[in-house]
């Protein structure tokens, strides 16, 4: 069962992070510790402008730093269910590391179904975060700070399970059908009880296999409309009934309608050159 979360880092996608900010930037690359593909970015918000963002369901784990020099601050974020606001200061530069489904942080207080639509401090998880994040945000080049985060807290990142290559399976063979399949189709291909294979895929996503399938498939359709393709198109690759169930689909997640996303990314590029 080989690991193929890293063909598919560019699937999860958070929008208005690009678009509601300024100066964003973003660069993937391999934790050179553990070769665990990781999003890094960069954005900052305008003053007097947005005080949230919204965030919407990816199946990841973020670690968001405010990069305030006086009162810097770090948090895991663990995925939304749903559209959620996320909080952030006016004025404020943000650096943010996504990890993907499967990986989590190192510490005896992690569970990962602790963190669905919340978040806490990275402090709560490691009593001697405060010396990294110090020696991290000491530096304000993005690619610098990449450097350092890869050899302090990045170090601190590994799988949610002992089974790992079971869980990276099951992931990419969902990932694959663009979340279009049952899971019995997916027990069917690994030899396994529905159970089982539910109650691992629980402990290690944090969230059932039929969730992070609705996600995925969600995840899939932003990504084709991001790139201009056609709704019809993209009813048909993604297994939906008709543009009525990919229109539902996107208003059950309570994000734009398909249309407009479409509208709204045109909006921003026109506004920002995005």
């Amino acid at each position: 069962m080989e690991n193929q979360t890293a063909h598919h880092v560019n699937l999860y996608l958070q929008p208005n992070f690009e678009t509601d900010t300024t100066d964003y930037v973003q660069h993937w690359q391999m934790n050179r510790l553990n070769q665990i593909p990781l999003l890094f970015y960069q954005f900052t918000l305008m003053k007097n402008t947005v005080d949230t963002l919204p965030a919407v369901p990816d199946g990841c784990l973020d670690i968001i730093f405010c990069c305030n020099e006086a009162t810097p601050t770090v948090h895991v974020f663990g995925t939304v269910l749903t559209c959620t606001f996320v909080p952030f200061t006016p004025g404020e530069t943000y650096f943010g590391v996504r990890i993907p489904p499967g990986y989590g942080i190192k510490s005896k207080n992690f569970n990962i179904k602790d963190l669905i639509s919340t978040h806490m401090p990275l402090s709560d998880l490691s009593n001697d975060i405060n010396p990294r994040i110090d020696c991290m945000l000491s530096h304000k080049n993005f690619y610098e700070r990449i450097r350092i985060f890869e050899t302090t807290i990045g170090t601190l990142i590994t799988p949610t399970t002992k089974d790992h290559q079971l869980t990276n399976y099951l992931l990419d063979t969902i990932i694959t059908h663009n979340g279009n399949i049952t899971l019995k189709q997916v027990t069917n291909s690994v030899g396994y009880s529905d159970k089982y294979i539910r109650n691992k895929f629980t402990n290690s996503i944090g969230i059932s296999p039929k969730n992070f399938s609705k996600i995925i498939r969600f995840q899939k359709s932003l990504y084709m409309l991001r790139r201009g393709m056609e709704i019809d198109d993209i009813v048909y690759k993604n297994g939906y009934f008709d543009q009525s169930h990919l229109i539902n689909d996107f208003r059950n997640f309570g994000y734009f309608s398909p249309r407009e996303f479409i509208t709204y990314i045109h909006q921003m590029k026109e506004m920002q050159n995005w």
